[in-house]
């Protein structure tokens, strides 16, 4: 699902603004629209590919490696479990 809408104003680095910091090494953030956060796929790299996903869920990200980046699903849920047992 890629989106195309204004960037936001970045003033201080992804760190700051990162929705889900655990999924930082796949997913960098982009901005916002509406009521989502629009996310860049860094495993599509150098393809564009941007995901928009629901300010309450990452699960569209979730969705997008399971079509796209297959290999690394078991990353990815290591890293949502590892963000379980931390809070």
């Amino acid at each position: 699902m890629e989106a195309s809408a204004t960037p936001a104003t970045n003033d201080g680095g992804d760190e700051d603004q990162h929705p889900w910091p655990y999924l930082r090494g796949m997913f960098s953030y982009v901005g916002v629209k509406d009521s989502s956060y629009r996310m860049k796929c860094l495993l599509c790299l150098p393809k564009a590919t941007e995901i928009l996903a629901f300010k309450n869920s990452p699960s569209n990200l979730r969705k997008h490696i399971e079509r796209k980046h297959v290999h690394h699903l078991t990353k990815y849920g290591a890293d949502i479990n590892k963000e379980k047992k931390g809070s």
